[in-house]
């Protein structure tokens, strides 16, 4: 790629896509009566496909600090959506359980969830889509190796 070339930010269009998708995913979130926020959603849903993860990899899983995690993952407890169980093999971590009612939210939602997802893909083949996310793992990991980790 031309220097010319990376100079239009590709990093600007990629934060403003992430913004508009996000915000309008709450708007669709806010339309079904979901009570949940975007984030919300996101650190739910990871918990409905692998219960009992750690606080710890939740965070990495959905690229989330510590201090968020723990706020959201304390307003979906308040919703009682999820709970915090002590780890056998270390009492001082928690795996962190959907609770009957939060699985319920996640499967009552995914099928707009879905929508959304495919409506706003419209117009990409599996192909586009194979390629954007291969050049967006790309990115991800030159940030890594070029980043100070502590940062991350």
């Amino acid at each position: 790629m031309t220097p010319s070339l990376k100079a239009k930010t590709p990093g600007y269009v990629i934060e403003r896509t992430a913004k508009r998708l996000k915000r309008a995913f709450q708007h669709t979130l806010v339309s079904l009566n979901a009570d949940l926020t975007a984030d919300q959603w996101v650190l739910l849903n990871q918990v409905y496909r692998d219960p009992g993860t750690s606080q710890q990899e939740l965070g990495a899983a959905t690229a989330k600090d510590k201090p968020t995690v723990t706020r959201i993952l304390d307003k979906l407890e308040s919703k009682k959506l999820v709970q915090r169980k002590a780890m056998k093999e270390d009492r001082r971590k928690f795996g962190i359980y959907p609770t009957p009612a939060g699985e319920q939210k996640v499967e009552t939602l995914l099928p707009d969830v879905e929508s959304f997802r495919m409506a706003h893909f419209e117009g990409l083949n599996d192909n586009d889509v194979r390629t954007l996310l291969r050049i967006m793992d790309k990115i991800n990991s030159n940030i890594t190796q070029t980043t100070d980790h502590a940062l991350l």
